[in-house]
C-alpha cells in the first residue's frame, strides 16, 4: 500500500542526558543562530516545527543585561540592549568595518 510523504518532515529532537526524567524534547528549528564572542550575547531565531507555515518566529536572545518592558492598554514593548557586533550578525545595522591600526 502507498502512503504519500507527509508536505514537511517533522524532527522531534531529544536532549539525552544521564537522568532518564532530565530527557528535555523540543519542537524548534533553527532559522538562525549567532554569538558575539566579545560580549558572551548570543541570538536564536527559530520557529515551533508543529505550528502552521504562517504563525510567528520566536527570537531568543541570551546574555543580555540591559532590558526594559512597558506594557499599556494597546501592547506590550520590549526593549533589549545588544551588542553592536551581534546586530551585525543578525543584518539588524550594516557590517561592522574593522579599524585599521
Amino acid at each position: 500500500m502507498y502512503y504519500p510523504r507527509p508536505p514537511a518532515t517533522v524532527a522531534i529532537f531529544i536532549a539525552r542526558t544521564s537522568h532518564p526524567q532530565d530527557r528535555v524534547m523540543s519542537t524548534k528549528v533553527s532559522i538562525k543562530y549567532s554569538v558575539d564572542d566579545a560580549s558572551g550575547m548570543s541570538a536564536h531565531l527559530y520557529e515551533e516545527c508543529l505550528a502552521p507555515p504562517d504563525s510567528a518566529v520566536f527570537l531568543e536572545i541570551s546574555g543580555v543585561s540591559e532590558v526594559s518592558v512597558d506594557v499599556t492598554p494597546h501592547g506590550t514593548t520590549v526593549t533589549i540592549a545588544i551588542a553592536r557586533e551581534l546586530a551585525a550578525k543578525l543584518g539588524l545595522i550594516p557590517p561592522i568595518k574593522q579599524r585599521e591600526e
